[in-house]
């Protein structure tokens, strides 16, 4: 059945991966073009990595201080 399509499966394949990875390209580089355009955009890029930053102190400080309370019931 599969040697009857005379290679149709794979020539259907490869235009999928050429339309996905074309467009793919596109979406990137829109998001490329709105982070160098829009001040805002980058001001909310760059706030999300302050609190991801700061979120990873708190959850390290927490961990501090459990195991100093730890180490005081022992």
């Amino acid at each position: 059945m599969f040697g009857a399509t005379g290679l149709g499966f794979a020539d259907m394949g490869k235009k999928m991966k050429i339309y996905i990875l074309q467009n793919l390209t596109k979406i990137i580089n829109k998001f490329i073009d709105l982070y160098n355009k829009a001040d805002v955009f980058k001001g909310i890029i760059a706030a999300l990595s302050r609190v991801n930053l700061n979120v990873w102190r708190v959850i390290a400080a927490i961990y501090r201080e459990w195991g100093i309370a730890i180490k005081g019931i022992s």
